[in-house]
């Protein structure tokens, strides 16, 4: 995720993130992800989940607030997601980048090959994000006048 949005002109501000401009989250012990700045200066609180399950519902909720609270625009990354969800992190002002598969290491295309064929999941393994994915997000973004 890092080295796809930088090479779209992000960068990362911040990981493990429960503090953003004097603010600290303290509701929880929690965390986002990664904290990624737009050469413009937009701040998204990310939250990546590279699991088969979908984010649990009471985590997505915290992270969504935290995001908030944190002044940041709220950034889920996930294999997949349900979409009121979805449709959660947009009316505030935030995305939900769902790539529908899971991502291994390279170094494992064998198991992901297998578990492909055996379990029929969606198992992946990639140098990089795939650019249609990435130009989601991208394209998303510069709607937001970012561009």
């Amino acid at each position: 995720m890092d080295s796809a949005l930088a090479s779209a002109q992000f960068h990362v501000a911040g990981r493990d993130v429960n503090d953003w401009n004097g603010r600290k989250w303290t509701k929880t012990n929690e965390n986002l992800d990664r904290v990624y700045v737009s050469k413009e200066g937009i701040a998204y609180g990310c939250e990546i989940k590279n699991t088969l399950p979908y984010i649990e519902r009471g985590e997505f909720e915290r992270k969504l607030e935290m995001s908030l609270f944190l002044g940041l625009r709220p950034l889920f990354v996930a294999r997949m997601m349900p979409e009121s969800y979805i449709d959660e992190a947009y009316e505030p002002g935030g995305f939900s980048w769902v790539l529908k598969n899971q991502f291994y290491p390279l170094a494992l295309e064998d198991l992901a090959a297998r578990v492909r064929k055996t379990l029929g999941l969606p198992v992946v393994c990639a140098r990089a994000i795939p650019d249609g994915d990435l130009q989601r997000f991208v394209g998303w973004h510069g709607k937001l006048g970012g561009w």
